[in-house]
């Protein structure tokens, strides 16, 4: 029955509470809201909110809460938000310790991770042309019927 009701609220308020109960699960007891809001790092009456389907997090809120629980970004989708890089979340959470070196290695490498996903959409948006000149064999161009007299 419990499953039922979850299921009837919107996808977010379900998706959080199924983490509720995993996150419960793994700490081999029975927790509270208060105690997976202290978990979570925001105050209770806001992850009752969400889980009550009452309000959904920013942004920023959803990237921490995707880090506290093992830097799952699935509840991005649900909430219409495109899935962050998980390595720049990693990153994100050290930033102000690193070296400036420290910090322009990653972006760099974050650079670089950008311009190989563009090249590949770019190559699924727009495949390449066909070649002029002789057709393909595999391509043979349609003859049509010819009409019998």
């Amino acid at each position: 029955m419990r499953l039922l009701m979850i299921a009837q609220r919107r996808p977010y308020a379900s998706w959080l509470e199924r983490k509720f109960l995993a996150w419960q699960t793994s700490q081999d007891s029975r927790k509270t809201v208060t105690e997976f809001a202290e978990f979570l790092g925001f105050p209770k009456q806001t992850v009752t909110n969400w889980l009550n389907d009452q309000r959904l997090p920013s942004p920023e809120n959803a990237n921490e809460i995707a880090i506290k629980l093992g830097y799952d970004v699935s509840g991005h989708a649900l909430l219409g938000l495109s899935t962050p890089n998980i390595k720049w979340l990693k990153v994100s959470k050290v930033w102000d310790v690193l070296t400036d070196e420290e910090q322009k290695k990653y972006l760099e490498e974050i650079e670089r991770d950008a311009q190989a996903n563009i090249a590949a959409a770019t190559k699924v948006l727009k495949p390449e042309k066909p070649k002029r000149g002789k057709r393909a064999k595999e391509d043979p161009i349609p003859q049509p019927a010819k009409a019998s007299r």
